[in-house]
């Protein structure tokens, strides 16, 4: 009995089960599946969406670089931007045909549909104009001296026409102030990590013989002046006489006296114009606000 009731369990644990409960077990599995999917969508929302447009952030419409050179520069642009989740664009154009640089660049940028945040370069190879516009967090990142640094580190080259050196100095400061910036400096404090406190003033070369001849011929030169200066100065403190206008120090005190005094009106004259009318007039003016206002821009020539 034992024996056989044993082999009655066995019987009945590998018996399938019953049709009626695999329904129950398909629509458990199913309604799992879908709460597994639902957990999924909802964590994408709150994943990091990037910053940048998917179309290309380098575009060279003026065919100044070889494919060699926009394959290796787009490839460094796309690095950058996925490692800074900051747009970064170059654009080039052979002219402006009679628009401003700034609002160019600024009409590619938001054509593009490029993301709030970032940075671009336009150059006009027959025009001969740069500008550096910048938008969103650019505006604390790349402030004014910034992108005066950066427009003088990039016009030697880009007057020289090696205008993938220029796209290469343009990245690498790109890079370097992102840098300064994520470890809390101020890009406008005058102060650059990598370059030791220069300020943009500065060539970035080293002080040749001629330059040090130049600051002594100036030096010598303000000294002579200082020295001339204060030679005259000198030379007018030892002479004593000075011009007089009235001969009072020649009056002998008490020799002369006024016995009458009185003014006499001798005669007046008045003249009249006729004042012009003036006609009921209104003027009118108004404001103007830039292509994009939220860009901020550094333009120049090479």
């Amino acid at each position: 009995m034992r024996l056989r009731t044993f082999d009655q369990t066995v019987a009945l644990a590998e018996a399938p089960a019953p049709a009626s409960a695999r329904p129950a077990t398909r629509s458990r599995w199913r309604w799992l599946i879908g709460l597994g999917l639902a957990l999924v969508a909802s964590a994408s929302w709150l994943l990091p969406v990037p910053a940048w447009a998917d179309g290309p952030a380098l575009v060279d419409e003026a065919g100044l670089l070889s494919s060699t050179e926009l394959a290796e520069l787009s490839q460094r642009v796309e690095e950058l931007r996925q490692t800074w989740d900051f747009d970064i664009v170059l654009h080039t154009v052979t002219s402006l045909d009679g628009v401003e640089v700034a609002e160019a660049n600024d009409l590619f940028y938001s054509s593009q549909g490029f993301g709030p945040n970032g940075i671009s370069l336009l150059v006009a190879s027959q025009d001969r104009w740069w500008d550096i516009g910048v938008h969103g967090s650019g505006h604390q990142i790349f402030g004014s001296w910034a992108r005066e640094w950066i427009g003088q580190r990039i016009v030697p080259s880009l007057s020289a026409g090696d205008y993938a050196e220029a796209f290469r100095v343009f990245l690498t400061e790109v890079d370097d102030f992102l840098t300064q910036d994520q470890t809390g400096q101020t890009a406008d404090s005058g102060q650059r990590p990598t370059d030791s406190g220069r300020q943009p003033s500065d060539s970035g070369r080293p002080t040749t013989a001629s330059d040090i001849r130049t600051t002594v011929g100036v030096a010598l030169v303000l000294a002579l002046v200082i020295a001339l200066i204060v030679t005259l100065r000198w030379k007018a403190a030892l002479n004593t006489a000075r011009p007089r206008h009235d001969a009072s120090d020649y009056t002998v005190p008490g020799s002369f006296q006024l016995a009458i005094s009185q003014d006499q009106f001798l005669r007046s004259h008045t003249s009249q114009s006729r004042r012009a009318e003036s006609s009921n007039s209104s003027s009118r003016s108004s404001g103007g606000s830039s292509f994009h206002s939220s860009s901020s821009h550094t333009s120049g020539r090479f």
